[in-house]
This record gives structure tokens, C-alpha cells and sequence, in this order.
């Protein structure tokens, strides 16, 4: 797998796959690789998602994932051009970064980029159950990401089913999540802290 892909690549492969598939969309696929060293508060922080909340997800990511709703909450939105791809994935959305608020903040500012082992969770509620699990995982140096990020999505149609991994390339979701990058300057992360 490729480590770093230019910008017009990933503009490239996206077009090339849009038709295939999209986020929120396109068939179920094997999990992917696992993360090295989260950053942030421990599993046990309040507001655990119990493992059984959760049925499909890979165990790896599941592990990786743990507890993400203790983590730092990220509720600024994107600036006003950008809303439209930050609301993307459907249902109600809620994002959370693994690293404490201390880790991410200097002189009373978000400083970017992320930490090595950051995890980013994105969270979508549809008709009162979570129906969306997406992460963005932060590798350590000389593990496979594009941009510097590990994507993968999870969705199901509703509580009672288990989810599924969405099939949509990397590529593709490198190519859109870009924009949080050259856009506003947010390390691929389309919202911040406030």
C-alpha cells in the first residue's frame, strides 16, 4: 500500500471511484490494519460505548476505539464553504479526538497537526441508534496512511442490525477529508476545538 499519495492523485482515485461507491455507501469489506499507541484519556473514561453496542466493527478497531465518547469533544464547525463535506456521513454527528484537551491546545489555540496515535472518532445517530462509526487513526512513523491518516467507516440501517465496514477506498476519503487540510488548515479534520 502506498505511504503518501499527491493531492492530484488522490483527487484522481476519487473521481476514478466515485461512481463505485461513496461514504455512507458501497459493499462490506475486511478490517483494517490495526492502530500502535492512542492518544488520550484511558478506556475506562466515562461514557464507555459497550463492546455489544457495537457488533461488526472489527475487534481491532473496537479496541482502538474504546471509550471514545471520554474523549475531547470537537464542536466547532468547518468555516462556511466546507459544512457541506463535514456533514457528510448522514444521521445526527457527534466527533470526538482521543488526546485531553491539554495535548491539543497551546496559548488558548487548536495547534495542528495531530499527535502520532491520534484517533478520531465520528459518531451518527439516525432514528435514536448509533448507525455510524467512522475513525481516522493517526499512525506512527513507517505505518501505512495517506495524508497521514487511516480511515475507515462503519455503518448499519438501523439499532437492531450489526454494522458493516464500508467498502469506499481510502483514497477517496483522503481526497474529501483534504479540504479540512488546504481549506482551514485543520489537519484533514474537518471540525476543531472552539
Amino acid at each position: 500500500m502506498v505511504k503518501h499519495l499527491s493531492a492530484a492523485v488522490v483527487t484522481a482515485l476519487a473521481a476514478a471511484t466515485a461512481p463505485l461507491a461513496g461514504c455512507g455507501g458501497g459493499a462490506a469489506t475486511g478490517p483494517s490494519p490495526t492502530a500502535q499507541t492512542r492518544v488520550g484519556p484511558a478506556a475506562t473514561a466515562p461514557g464507555r460505548v459497550p463492546s455489544a453496542d457495537l457488533p461488526g466493527i472489527a475487534a481491532s478497531d473496537r479496541d482502538l476505539i474504546d471509550g471514545y465518547r471520554g474523549w475531547t469533544e470537537l464542536t466547532r464547525p468547518p468555516i462556511p464553504p466546507l459544512r457541506s463535506l463535514g456533514g457528510a456521513h448522514g444521521g445526527t454527528h457527534r466527533v470526538w479526538a482521543s488526546p485531553p484537551r491539554s495535548a491539543l491546545v497551546r496559548d488558548g489555540r487548536q495547534v495542528f497537526p495531530y499527535p502520532p496515535g491520534t484517533i478520531i472518532v465520528k459518531e451518527g445517530v439516525s432514528g435514536g441508534a448509533v448507525t455510524l462509526v467512522a475513525l481516522m487513526e493517526r499512525p506512527g512513523p513507517g505505518e501505512t496512511a495517506i495524508d497521514g491518516w487511516r480511515y475507515a467507516e462503519y455503518t448499519r440501517p438501523d439499532g437492531a442490525a450489526p454494522f458493516s465496514q464500508v467498502g469506499f477506498p481510502q483514497s477517496g476519503c483522503a481526497a474529501c477529508h483534504a479540504a479540512a487540510t488546504t481549506r482551514q488548515r485543520t489537519d484533514s479534520v474537518f471540525l476543531s476545538l472552539r
